[in-house]
């Protein structure tokens, strides 16, 4: 029995590894995308960006 929870233990480190390297990617491009919202869009007003999510969000399918 300890040789069952020694193998699930020693595989634990290696699904949380592949979880935080989801989360980091998720995380480095939100902060990516966020920089380049304000340096390319700093004219614009953020309402624009609102519009656009508001409009993505109406929508009533996948393939509207």
């Amino acid at each position: 029995m300890s040789n069952a929870s020694a193998q699930s233990q020693a595989s634990i480190p290696i699904r949380w590894l592949r979880e935080d390297h989801s989360v980091l990617t998720l995380g480095g491009l939100l902060l990516a995308t966020s920089i380049l919202r304000f340096v390319v869009g700093a004219g614009q007003p953020l309402w624009l960006d609102e519009t656009w999510t508001g409009m993505i969000a109406s929508q009533t399918s996948l393939a509207g």
